[in-house]
């Protein structure tokens, strides 16, 4: 029902016990896509007190718990609820908050450890157990945790028809069907169906079969499925019939004429591709001598870094390097038709690094080009990770301002490598004391990225002095390659206190950077650009650091002609030949 002076509430009863909770909202502002909260007579503008009177199965003496979130506060325990005379309660609700009230008990915030909560906690924690991966559940408090692996899953321990754990249909059915004792997971819809998403037109018509698994944060991983075809013919959306196994799938825009968000083999009877969202971009394809239908082919992709293997009966069917999707859940789907599935294996892969001729570290490393995106004033849920995104309207210089904790020697300039890109850029690090570029290089990645997604090149070392503000920015111009806005974040070297995006116009002077600010927790940058720093004894990075002071060139010039001098002659020529 609706409160008196906006808000509303909803009663749910357990018929057996009698327990009940009372959930109330008094929201305002925008609920979901709702332009308003929707209620009635208006939201709620002041605190209002209001009484219930459990009545029946309800009613008795009992304690009432109540738990309240806020935009600054998450479900947040208040004290116990005294019953009045009568059997009334009160609850005195402050506008935009959602109010609990329930006479079960044992919860708890997850993963707060809250000592005022008296009773033992049931949340659970999850752990893997031996066979075919599920989950099982321990008294404790989980928190927020990844999906664990290895995970595997034979469907044998399913009866017929019944949906297996943790897969999520995304359209048509998939369901165990049983051979005896084996089970396979079987799609089951030939046909086109009235789904719960819709599309004008686009590519659903096409591939609109799919289920997933697994968790949106799997990065570096292996993934292999068992798939065959049933019958012989073609998709009732046309074209012939495939299995699919799919990789770093990690959106979905059901609303909008798009493609799943991530890397698909496909095999035909004659045919493979290796492509982006179910073949709307091929990265690799070929064709084979054929099969039989009914006989099982294995299907292996490999994700690491950004490189990307894939295999069909043990054979290697491509080898591409690609960054657009860095990481997302495993996918499995065909076309319109039946087909099956089988011994679906997910296991970790070593995490992609640099392997260099010498020691050191990055600036940035293991780089996000997701984020989940929640915001408290639509008072939607939290939204799954969406991608950084690709921009290439830009003339002038983007990356990232920083300072370093102790000396620190550079030896590489890098500059992230986004799928198609071929133009060479130039990459400077910027003294922000004396406005001098202390280090450039061009970095060409058409030479194609190493396993962290950058393309690098060796610049003459120079030593970081400790403290002082460098910028490091690659030039950029509108309509040639993609860069990554200013949200891109990954892990920071321990010598870095600070990172934050930065960017200046193709006339830059000194006066002209932006620093862009943002209530986001973790450090970030445009490009990605990025340092590789050399690891080198404390008096080793001393002499350097002295004899750099030394050759240290004069401040610049603060004038409208500071490109000039900044990167000299020789950039010039080559900015131009981009």
């Amino acid at each position: 029902g609706f409160l008196p002076e906006g808000g509303t509430f909803v009663t749910l009863v357990n018929s057996q016990s009698g327990d009940f909770s009372v959930v109330v909202e008094t929201l305002v502002g925008s609920c979901g896509a709702n332009d308003g909260c929707r209620h009635q007579p208006a939201d709620a503008v002041r605190p209002q007190t209001v009484y219930f009177r459990p009545q029946g199965l309800l009613a008795g003496n009992r304690t009432l718990r109540a738990w309240r979130t806020t935009a600054q506060s998450w479900f947040e325990r208040l004290p116990d609820i005294v019953l009045l005379e009568g059997g009334l309660f009160a609850l005195t609700i402050a506008p935009d908050t959602i109010t609990t009230i329930t006479t079960t008990s044992g919860q708890s915030k997850a993963g707060s450890g809250d000592d005022d909560v008296k009773h033992p906690s049931t949340a659970l924690a999850l752990r893997p157990v031996e066979d075919h991966g599920v989950l099982q559940s321990e008294e404790g408090t989980m928190g927020r945790s990844r999906f664990p692996l290895p995970y595997s899953e034979s469907f044998d321990t399913y009866s017929e028809g019944a949906i297996p754990r943790f897969i999520a249909d995304q359209g048509g059915a998939f369901e165990v069907h049983k051979s005896g004792p084996s089970g396979v997971l079987r799609q089951m819809v030939p046909t086109r169906s009235i789904e719960w998403l819709y599309n004008w037109g686009g590519w659903n018509r096409r591939y609109p079969v799919f289920t997933t698994v697994g968790d949106p944060d799997w990065r570096d991983y292996a993934v292999e499925v068992q798939g065959r075809l049933l019958a012989p013919g073609d998709s009732a959306s046309g074209g012939p019939q495939f299995v699919a196994l799919c990789g770093r799938m990690l959106t979905f825009a059901a609303f909008a004429d798009d493609v799943p968000a991530g890397y698909c083999l496909n095999v035909t009877q004659s045919s493979w591709d290796l492509s982006i969202g179910m073949g709307a971009v091929k990265l690799a394809n070929g064709t084979m001598g054929g099969f039989f239908v009914s006989d099982w082919q294995s299907l292996r992709l490999e994700f690491q870094g950004s490189r990307i293997v894939a295999y069909l009966n043990g054979e290697t069917l491509a080898h591409v390097v690609d960054t657009q999707f860095p990481a997302g859940q495993v996918g499995l789907a065909s076309g319109r038709h039946h087909a099956e599935f089988d011994n679906l294996h997910v296991s970790e892969l070593e995490a992609a690094s640099r392997r260099r001729p010498f020691d050191g570290e990055a600036l940035i490393s293991d780089v996000q080009l997701t984020a989940v995106l929640t915001k408290y004033s639509t008072h939607a849920c939290p939204t799954n990770p969406v991608r950084v995104p690709l921009r290439r309207d830009f003339d002038g210089f983007l990356g990232a301002t920083f300072r370093v904790t102790s000396a620190k020697q550079v030896k590489e300039l890098g500059r992230f490598v986004a799928t198609g890109n071929s133009q060479l850029h130039n990459v400077s690090l910027i003294d922000g004391g004396t406005w001098t570029v202390v280090a450039s290089a061009a970095i060409d990645p058409a030479a194609g990225p190493e396993l962290d997604g950058f393309a690098w090149t060796a610049v003459a070392p120079v030593t970081l002095v400790p403290g002082r503000q460098y910028f490091l920015v690659s030039f950029e111009r509108s309509g040639g390659d993609y860069f990554y806005d200013w949200t891109v974040s990954g892990d920071l070297s321990s010598a870095v206190d600070s990172l934050s995006p930065v960017w200046a116009g193709k006339d830059a002077n000194s006066h002209s950077w932006q620093v862009v600010t943002d209530q986001l927790q973790t450090p970030h940058m445009y490009g990605p650009v990025n340092v590789w720093f050399a690891k080198e004894e404390p008096a080793i990075i001393q002499q350097h650091l002295q004899r750099d002071q030394q050759r240290r060139e004069e401040p610049l010039h603060r004038s409208s002609a500071w490109l000039a001098p900044l990167f000299g002659s020789a950039v010039l020529v080559l900015l131009q030949s981009v």
